[in-house]
């Protein structure tokens, strides 16, 4: 039996980034699927998926994100030298309101049969 955890963040878009944000989610759209599935598997990772919504006149992106450790998952994705991950990161730097980006929900240990 395995286990993995998975996070829900709420990203809040910095105003007037917008398009910079659409630029990013058309990032992972046209990025072949192979690259992503090589990406996750290196970060042991199951899951990413992104979704976009307006709340109060501000873009927001939730990720969710399911691996086997998250906090591992992220370390090494931040420290990778493929440029998908490069390119991932730099639209985030640019577009997402890191102050106050939030973890909304956490899930650790679930179990997984094998």
């Amino acid at each position: 039996m395995r286990t993995m955890d998975v996070v829900l963040y709420k990203l809040p878009i910095i105003q007037g980034q917008e398009a910079v944000a659409e630029e990013w989610m058309d990032l992972w759209k046209t990025t072949p699927e192979q690259v992503i599935l090589e990406l996750l598997s290196a970060e042991k990772a199951y899951y990413e998926a992104y979704f976009t919504n307006v709340e109060q006149g501000i873009l927001i992106i939730y990720l969710v994100f399911s691996s086997e450790d998250v906090a591992k998952s992220n370390e090494m994705a931040s420290k990778s030298n493929h440029s998908f991950d490069h390119k991932h990161f730099d639209y985030m730097k640019r577009c997402v309101d890191l102050d106050n980006v939030q973890t909304l929900h956490s899930v650790y240990q679930i179990n997984l049969w094998q």
